[in-house]
Order: C-alpha cells, then sequence, then structure tokens
C-alpha cells in the first residue's frame, strides 16, 4: 500500500497545484483544435452522412461560440425575430 501512495502522492500534488487550476479557471483547453471539433460533431455526427450545408452550418456554429461565446447565436435569432416583428 505504501508504494502505491509513493507513486500517487506526486501526481495527486500535480493535478492539485494552484497553477494547473487557475489554467482550469479560465476554462482553456489542452488541445483548442480538439474542443473546437467535438463541438462541431457534437451538432451532427460523425457516423451518419450530412450534406454540405449542414456541416458548413454546424462548422460555423461551433466557430462562433468557440470565439464568442455559446450564447451569440442565440442573441443573433433574438436580434433577427424582434426585428422580423417590427
Amino acid at each position: 500500500m505504501e508504494l502505491l501512495h509513493q507513486h500517487l502522492w506526486p501526481v495527486y500534488e500535480r493535478l492539485t497545484s494552484d497553477a494547473l487550476l487557475s489554467r482550469c479557471e479560465r476554462k482553456a483547453t489542452q488541445n483548442a483544435s480538439e474542443s473546437f471539433h467535438a463541438s462541431v460533431w457534437a451538432k451532427y455526427s460523425k457516423t451518419h452522412f450530412h450534406c454540405k450545408e449542414k456541416v458548413e452550418l454546424a462548422v460555423s456554429s461551433a466557430a462562433a461560440a468557440y470565439n464568442f461565446g455559446p450564447y451569440l447565436p442565440t442573441q443573433g435569432f433574438r436580434t433577427l425575430s424582434n426585428h422580423w416583428k417590427d
């Protein structure tokens, strides 16, 4: 048991360091491309065929959310719907 503790404790120390946790506060990912691709494929599954327009929409939506935050498309639709009501 002591041997296990001896090997796991340094890993625990590194994972709970203030420097690492402060980077997590910013919600930064280790690999930005991986995060972006995951948000694209969360909209449309890679296991099914989707037309070019749907994939372009997923990429555009993911890019907007990645660059401006997840609520930008919602705010844009609200603005458009208010404009159309007038």
